[in-house]
Protein backbone atom coordinates (compact mmCIF):
# COMPACT_ATOMS: atom_id res chain seq x y z
CA UNK A 1 0.00 0.00 0.00
CA UNK A 2 3.15 2.41 0.68
CA UNK A 3 4.50 1.68 -2.53
CA UNK A 4 1.22 2.51 -4.19
CA UNK A 5 1.01 6.02 -2.72
CA UNK A 6 4.46 6.80 -2.84
CA UNK A 7 3.46 6.04 -7.00
CA UNK A 8 0.37 8.08 -6.85
CA UNK A 9 2.64 10.85 -5.24
CA UNK A 10 5.42 10.75 -8.25
CA UNK A 11 3.41 10.42 -11.09
CA UNK A 12 2.58 13.99 -11.21
CA UNK A 13 6.03 14.78 -11.07
CA UNK A 14 6.84 12.41 -13.99
CA UNK A 15 3.90 13.97 -16.05
CA UNK A 16 5.85 17.20 -15.35
CA UNK A 17 9.28 16.22 -16.51
CA UNK A 18 7.60 14.43 -19.89
CA UNK A 19 5.99 17.58 -20.41
CA UNK A 20 9.05 19.74 -19.63
CA UNK A 21 11.08 17.67 -21.95
CA UNK A 22 8.24 18.20 -25.03
CA UNK A 23 8.32 21.61 -24.37
CA UNK A 24 12.30 21.60 -24.76
CA UNK A 25 12.09 19.82 -27.93
CA UNK A 26 9.76 22.20 -29.23
CA UNK A 27 12.30 25.16 -28.34
CA UNK A 28 15.13 22.95 -30.21
CA UNK A 29 13.27 22.98 -33.01
CA UNK A 30 12.24 27.02 -32.84
CA UNK A 31 8.08 25.82 -33.00
CA UNK A 32 7.65 28.86 -30.42
CA UNK A 33 4.01 28.85 -30.89
CA UNK A 34 4.01 25.47 -29.70
CA UNK A 35 6.62 25.73 -26.38
CA UNK A 36 4.57 28.78 -25.22
CA UNK A 37 0.86 27.17 -25.53
CA UNK A 38 2.40 24.39 -23.17
CA UNK A 39 0.85 24.05 -20.14
CA UNK A 40 3.07 25.69 -17.44
CA UNK A 41 0.91 25.26 -14.61
CA UNK A 42 1.74 22.14 -13.48
CA UNK A 43 5.67 22.90 -13.23
CA UNK A 44 5.38 24.84 -10.28
CA UNK A 45 4.33 22.22 -8.53
CA UNK A 46 7.51 20.82 -8.68
CA UNK A 47 9.17 22.63 -5.98
CA UNK A 48 8.31 19.51 -3.33
CA UNK A 49 9.95 18.47 0.10
CA UNK A 50 13.55 17.64 -0.99
CA UNK A 51 12.86 14.78 1.79
CA UNK A 52 10.36 12.96 -0.75
CA UNK A 53 11.11 9.19 -0.91
CA UNK A 54 13.85 7.96 -3.06
CA UNK A 55 10.98 6.93 -6.45
CA UNK A 56 11.10 10.80 -6.63
CA UNK A 57 14.94 11.64 -6.06
CA UNK A 58 15.62 11.22 -9.88
CA UNK A 59 12.84 13.73 -10.84
CA UNK A 60 13.92 16.25 -8.10
CA UNK A 61 17.72 15.93 -10.15
CA UNK A 62 15.75 17.42 -12.86
CA UNK A 63 14.00 20.62 -10.82
CA UNK A 64 17.05 22.48 -11.97
CA UNK A 65 17.15 22.01 -15.61
CA UNK A 66 13.27 22.44 -16.01
CA UNK A 67 13.17 25.51 -14.28
CA UNK A 68 15.79 26.98 -17.17
CA UNK A 69 13.29 25.52 -19.82
CA UNK A 70 10.89 27.28 -18.19
CA UNK A 71 12.80 30.53 -18.14
CA UNK A 72 13.74 29.86 -21.53
CA UNK A 73 10.01 29.91 -22.52
CA UNK A 74 9.58 33.04 -20.64
CA UNK A 75 12.77 34.70 -22.58
CA UNK A 76 11.39 33.27 -26.09
CA UNK A 77 9.08 36.25 -26.67
CA UNK A 78 12.11 38.53 -26.07
CA UNK A 79 14.20 36.46 -28.43
CA UNK A 80 11.90 36.48 -31.19
CA UNK A 81 12.25 40.25 -30.84
CA UNK A 82 15.91 40.01 -31.26
CA UNK A 83 15.68 37.89 -34.39
CA UNK A 84 13.09 40.17 -36.25
CA UNK A 85 15.76 43.56 -35.56
CA UNK A 86 18.56 41.45 -36.42
CA UNK A 87 16.54 40.62 -40.09
CA UNK A 88 15.50 44.40 -40.29
CA UNK A 89 19.40 45.44 -40.32
CA UNK A 90 20.14 42.44 -42.81
CA UNK A 91 17.31 43.47 -44.77
CA UNK A 92 18.42 47.39 -44.42
CA UNK A 93 22.02 46.88 -45.30
CA UNK A 94 21.18 44.33 -48.26
CA UNK A 95 19.13 47.71 -49.52
CA UNK A 96 22.39 49.85 -48.76
CA UNK A 97 20.19 51.67 -46.10
CA UNK A 98 23.00 52.35 -43.60
CA UNK A 99 21.31 54.07 -41.13
CA UNK A 100 18.48 52.02 -40.51
CA UNK A 101 20.78 48.78 -40.59
CA UNK A 102 22.70 50.74 -38.02
CA UNK A 103 19.31 51.56 -36.11
CA UNK A 104 17.96 47.83 -36.30
CA UNK A 105 21.31 46.03 -35.20
CA UNK A 106 21.74 48.76 -31.99
CA UNK A 107 18.06 47.63 -31.59
CA UNK A 108 18.86 44.16 -31.91
CA UNK A 109 21.82 44.47 -29.68
CA UNK A 110 19.98 46.40 -27.08
CA UNK A 111 17.29 43.76 -26.77
CA UNK A 112 19.85 41.06 -26.25
CA UNK A 113 21.46 42.94 -23.14
CA UNK A 114 17.82 43.11 -21.78
CA UNK A 115 17.49 39.45 -22.44
CA UNK A 116 21.05 38.56 -20.95
CA UNK A 117 20.32 40.55 -17.74
CA UNK A 118 16.42 39.66 -17.50
CA UNK A 119 16.57 36.00 -18.54
CA UNK A 120 19.96 34.65 -17.11
CA UNK A 121 19.49 31.27 -16.66
CA UNK A 122 17.64 31.19 -20.61
CA UNK A 123 18.88 29.24 -23.26
CA UNK A 124 18.84 31.90 -25.11
CA UNK A 125 21.27 34.03 -22.76
CA UNK A 126 24.42 34.92 -25.51
CA UNK A 127 27.23 36.71 -24.90
CA UNK A 128 28.57 36.08 -27.90
CA UNK A 129 25.44 36.76 -29.60
CA UNK A 130 25.53 40.76 -28.36
CA UNK A 131 29.40 40.73 -30.00
CA UNK A 132 27.88 39.49 -33.27
CA UNK A 133 25.39 41.97 -33.81
CA UNK A 134 27.90 44.59 -32.42
CA UNK A 135 30.25 43.72 -35.46
CA UNK A 136 27.19 44.05 -37.63
CA UNK A 137 26.59 47.74 -36.27
CA UNK A 138 29.56 49.24 -36.74
CA UNK A 139 30.16 47.28 -40.54
CA UNK A 140 27.14 48.81 -41.57
CA UNK A 141 28.33 52.21 -39.81
CA UNK A 142 31.55 51.87 -41.16
CA UNK A 143 30.42 51.54 -45.23
CA UNK A 144 29.14 54.88 -45.92
CA UNK A 145 32.77 56.36 -44.24
CA UNK A 146 34.46 54.12 -45.96
CA UNK A 147 32.96 54.66 -49.50
CA UNK A 148 34.00 58.72 -48.68
CA UNK A 149 37.36 58.12 -48.02
CA UNK A 150 37.82 55.28 -51.51
CA UNK A 151 36.42 58.82 -52.98
CA UNK A 152 38.84 60.99 -51.88
CA UNK A 153 41.54 58.42 -52.80
CA UNK A 154 40.34 58.16 -55.76
CA UNK A 155 40.67 62.16 -56.33
CA UNK A 156 44.65 61.85 -54.83
CA UNK A 157 45.37 59.42 -57.53
CA UNK A 158 44.37 61.32 -59.83
CA UNK A 159 46.18 63.85 -58.81
CA UNK A 160 49.05 61.87 -58.76
CA UNK A 161 48.55 60.82 -62.09
CA UNK A 162 48.83 64.49 -63.56
CA UNK A 163 51.68 65.36 -61.41
CA UNK A 164 49.63 67.82 -59.38
CA UNK A 165 50.92 66.69 -55.56
CA UNK A 166 50.70 69.69 -54.00
CA UNK A 167 47.11 69.62 -54.36
CA UNK A 168 47.45 66.12 -53.63
CA UNK A 169 49.49 66.25 -50.94
CA UNK A 170 46.39 68.32 -48.58
CA UNK A 171 43.67 65.34 -50.03
CA UNK A 172 46.03 62.71 -48.53
CA UNK A 173 46.51 64.43 -45.35
CA UNK A 174 42.70 64.96 -44.95
CA UNK A 175 41.62 60.96 -46.00
CA UNK A 176 44.47 59.24 -44.27
CA UNK A 177 42.63 60.96 -40.95
CA UNK A 178 39.15 60.26 -41.73
CA UNK A 179 40.47 56.40 -41.99
CA UNK A 180 42.07 56.80 -39.01
CA UNK A 181 38.95 57.90 -37.40
CA UNK A 182 37.08 54.65 -39.05
CA UNK A 183 39.63 52.10 -37.75
CA UNK A 184 39.44 54.05 -34.04
CA UNK A 185 36.07 54.49 -33.51
CA UNK A 186 34.70 51.34 -35.07
CA UNK A 187 37.67 48.57 -35.02
CA UNK A 188 35.38 45.79 -35.46
CA UNK A 189 34.19 46.67 -38.57
CA UNK A 190 34.50 43.49 -41.47
CA UNK A 191 34.51 46.24 -43.96
CA UNK A 192 37.84 47.95 -42.87
CA UNK A 193 40.63 47.52 -45.18
CA UNK A 194 44.35 47.26 -44.07
CA UNK A 195 45.91 47.72 -47.43
CA UNK A 196 44.23 51.46 -48.18
CA UNK A 197 45.28 52.29 -44.22
CA UNK A 198 48.66 51.58 -45.00
CA UNK A 199 48.65 53.28 -48.50
CA UNK A 200 47.24 56.27 -47.11
CA UNK A 201 49.37 56.03 -44.06
CA UNK A 202 52.68 55.69 -46.50
CA UNK A 203 51.26 58.54 -48.86
CA UNK A 204 50.98 61.05 -45.49
CA UNK A 205 54.18 60.10 -44.61
CA UNK A 206 55.73 60.69 -47.93
CA UNK A 207 54.32 64.17 -48.40
CA UNK A 208 57.61 66.05 -48.67
CA UNK A 209 59.28 63.36 -51.04
CA UNK A 210 56.52 62.79 -53.49
CA UNK A 211 57.26 65.44 -56.00
CA UNK A 212 61.27 64.39 -56.24
CA UNK A 213 60.18 60.91 -56.17
CA UNK A 214 57.92 61.10 -58.91
CA UNK A 215 60.38 63.63 -60.87
CA UNK A 216 63.52 61.00 -60.14
CA UNK A 217 61.18 58.09 -61.99
CA UNK A 218 59.66 59.54 -64.92
CA UNK A 219 63.13 60.86 -65.72
CA UNK A 220 64.53 57.78 -66.18
CA UNK A 221 61.70 55.98 -68.10
CA UNK A 222 61.90 55.03 -71.53
CA UNK A 223 59.46 53.49 -73.88
CA UNK A 224 59.75 49.43 -74.58
CA UNK A 225 60.38 49.02 -78.15
CA UNK A 226 57.01 48.68 -79.95
CA UNK A 227 55.10 48.89 -76.58
CA UNK A 228 54.99 52.70 -75.97
CA UNK A 229 52.84 52.26 -73.26
CA UNK A 230 55.35 50.01 -70.86
CA UNK A 231 58.08 52.26 -69.70
CA UNK A 232 61.21 50.54 -68.61
CA UNK A 233 63.51 52.38 -66.13
CA UNK A 234 67.06 52.67 -68.23
CA UNK A 235 69.53 52.38 -65.33
CA UNK A 236 69.31 49.49 -62.32
CA UNK A 237 67.46 51.07 -59.41
CA UNK A 238 69.49 53.89 -57.35
CA UNK A 239 70.60 53.20 -53.77
CA UNK A 240 69.10 56.76 -53.44
CA UNK A 241 65.62 55.92 -54.73
CA UNK A 242 65.56 53.05 -53.18
CA UNK A 243 66.16 54.39 -49.80
CA UNK A 244 63.58 57.87 -50.45
CA UNK A 245 60.69 54.34 -51.17
CA UNK A 246 61.93 51.90 -48.39
CA UNK A 247 63.89 53.92 -46.05
CA UNK A 248 66.35 51.31 -45.53
CA UNK A 249 69.41 50.64 -47.73
CA UNK A 250 70.53 47.12 -47.95
CA UNK A 251 73.19 47.41 -50.72
CA UNK A 252 76.63 45.63 -49.18
CA UNK A 253 78.24 48.04 -52.31
CA UNK A 254 76.95 51.27 -51.37
CA UNK A 255 77.08 54.63 -52.89
CA UNK A 256 74.47 57.12 -54.85
CA UNK A 257 75.48 56.49 -57.90
CA UNK A 258 75.40 52.62 -57.43
CA UNK A 259 72.39 50.39 -58.26
CA UNK A 260 70.39 49.35 -54.92
CA UNK A 261 72.17 45.26 -54.77
CA UNK A 262 71.41 42.68 -51.56
CA UNK A 263 67.89 43.24 -52.14
CA UNK A 264 65.39 40.10 -52.55
CA UNK A 265 62.51 39.66 -54.75
CA UNK A 266 60.25 40.41 -51.97
CA UNK A 267 61.38 43.63 -51.16
CA UNK A 268 61.47 44.48 -55.01
CA UNK A 269 57.76 43.63 -55.26
CA UNK A 270 57.15 45.95 -51.86
CA UNK A 271 59.21 48.52 -53.87
CA UNK A 272 57.07 48.20 -57.11
CA UNK A 273 53.93 48.43 -55.25
CA UNK A 274 55.15 51.72 -53.12
CA UNK A 275 55.66 53.27 -56.28
CA UNK A 276 52.33 52.20 -57.68
CA UNK A 277 50.88 54.42 -55.11
CA UNK A 278 53.08 57.23 -55.50
CA UNK A 279 52.56 57.16 -59.36
CA UNK A 280 48.93 56.10 -59.14
CA UNK A 281 49.79 54.04 -61.77
CA UNK A 282 51.16 50.24 -62.26
CA UNK A 283 54.67 49.48 -61.50
CA UNK A 284 55.84 45.76 -61.58
CA UNK A 285 58.94 44.27 -62.38
CA UNK A 286 59.57 43.27 -65.71
CA UNK A 287 58.87 40.35 -67.44
CA UNK A 288 61.26 37.75 -69.19
CA UNK A 289 60.03 38.67 -72.04
CA UNK A 290 59.87 42.13 -71.25
CA UNK A 291 63.64 42.04 -70.81
CA UNK A 292 64.65 40.35 -73.69
CA UNK A 293 62.97 43.11 -75.74
CA UNK A 294 64.67 45.63 -73.77
CA UNK A 295 67.96 44.03 -74.57
CA UNK A 296 67.45 43.77 -78.10
CA UNK A 297 70.08 41.86 -80.27
CA UNK A 298 73.03 41.24 -77.57
CA UNK A 299 75.28 39.97 -80.52
CA UNK A 300 75.59 43.87 -81.74
CA UNK A 301 76.04 45.40 -78.05
CA UNK A 302 79.24 46.58 -76.56
CA UNK A 303 79.59 44.44 -73.31
CA UNK A 304 82.85 45.13 -71.96
CA UNK A 305 84.91 42.43 -69.48
CA UNK A 306 85.19 43.06 -66.08
CA UNK A 307 87.35 41.35 -63.09
CA UNK A 308 85.40 43.57 -60.78
CA UNK A 309 84.20 41.97 -57.70
CA UNK A 310 81.82 44.61 -56.86
CA UNK A 311 79.27 46.62 -58.83
CA UNK A 312 79.67 49.36 -60.69
CA UNK A 313 78.35 53.16 -60.42
CA UNK A 314 75.11 53.17 -63.05
CA UNK A 315 75.32 53.99 -66.65
CA UNK A 316 78.91 54.39 -66.60
CA UNK A 317 79.47 52.47 -69.95
CA UNK A 318 77.27 52.78 -73.25
CA UNK A 319 73.35 52.28 -73.62
CA UNK A 320 71.87 50.18 -76.24
CA UNK A 321 69.94 51.41 -78.68
CA UNK A 322 66.86 51.51 -76.95
CA UNK A 323 68.25 53.91 -74.35
CA UNK A 324 68.53 51.40 -71.32
CA UNK A 325 72.08 50.73 -69.60
CA UNK A 326 73.13 47.63 -67.68
CA UNK A 327 70.89 45.14 -68.97
CA UNK A 328 74.06 42.75 -69.60
CA UNK A 329 75.97 43.26 -66.68
CA UNK A 330 76.68 45.18 -63.51
CA UNK A 331 74.01 43.40 -61.62
CA UNK A 332 71.73 40.59 -62.27
CA UNK A 333 67.66 41.71 -62.17
CA UNK A 334 64.93 40.31 -60.98
CA UNK A 335 62.19 40.02 -63.41
CA UNK A 336 58.62 39.11 -62.43
CA UNK A 337 57.50 35.23 -62.95
CA UNK A 338 54.94 33.56 -64.58
CA UNK A 339 52.08 32.88 -63.40
CA UNK A 340 53.10 28.83 -63.39
CA UNK A 341 55.84 28.98 -62.20
CA UNK A 342 57.38 27.55 -58.49
CA UNK A 343 56.11 30.19 -55.99
CA UNK A 344 59.56 30.37 -54.05
CA UNK A 345 61.30 30.89 -56.82
CA UNK A 346 61.88 34.05 -59.26
CA UNK A 347 63.78 33.96 -62.16
CA UNK A 348 66.92 36.70 -62.60
CA UNK A 349 68.27 38.41 -65.74
CA UNK A 350 70.99 39.91 -67.68
CA UNK A 351 74.21 38.36 -65.93
CA UNK A 352 76.23 40.28 -63.36
CA UNK A 353 80.09 41.48 -62.87
CA UNK A 354 80.48 37.58 -61.72
CA UNK A 355 79.58 36.48 -65.37
CA UNK A 356 81.94 36.53 -68.52
CA UNK A 357 81.39 38.34 -72.02
CA UNK A 358 80.14 35.69 -73.47
CA UNK A 359 77.68 34.60 -70.77
CA UNK A 360 76.03 38.06 -70.85
CA UNK A 361 75.91 37.57 -74.14
CA UNK A 362 73.55 35.08 -74.65
CA UNK A 363 70.75 36.86 -71.81
CA UNK A 364 71.31 34.77 -69.50
CA UNK A 365 68.12 33.89 -67.00
CA UNK A 366 67.76 32.24 -63.92
CA UNK A 367 66.27 31.24 -61.20
CA UNK A 368 66.42 31.97 -57.05
CA UNK A 369 64.72 31.75 -54.06
CA UNK A 370 62.72 35.17 -53.90
CA UNK A 371 64.21 35.07 -49.86
CA UNK A 372 67.89 35.53 -51.37
CA UNK A 373 69.76 38.26 -51.29
CA UNK A 374 73.27 38.95 -53.38
CA UNK A 375 75.42 41.33 -53.76
CA UNK A 376 75.02 40.71 -57.64
CA UNK A 377 71.65 40.84 -57.66
CA UNK A 378 69.18 44.17 -57.80
CA UNK A 379 66.28 44.97 -60.15
CA UNK A 380 64.78 47.55 -62.35
CA UNK A 381 61.05 48.56 -62.55
CA UNK A 382 58.48 48.82 -65.45
CA UNK A 383 55.61 51.22 -65.31
CA UNK A 384 52.42 51.12 -66.83
CA UNK A 385 50.80 53.85 -68.84
CA UNK A 386 47.22 54.39 -70.32
CA UNK A 387 48.80 55.57 -73.75
CA UNK A 388 51.72 55.25 -75.62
Amino acid sequence: MEQRLQELETQPLADEVAAACRRREALDDQRWAEALLADLGQATQLRINQNSPDPGSRILSRLDEIEREIETLDATAVAIEVDEQETAGDTAMAASDFEAAVAAYEQARQTQLRLNREFSRSRFLSSPRVEELEVKRQTASSIPRLENVRAEVGVIDSLLRRREVGLAAEKIALAADQLENVFAQLPKSEALEAPLRLKLSYLAAQTAQLREIQDVLYEGLRPLPGVGERRLLQTEFPQALYLQVMRVNPSRNPGRAFPVDSVNWLEAQACCERLSWILARPVRLPTVDEFRVAVGDATRQQIEATDASVSQAMATGPANEAGFYDLLGNLAEWLQPASTSDPLLAPVGGGSFRDDVSTRRTIPVQELARTERSRHVGFRVVVEFDEP
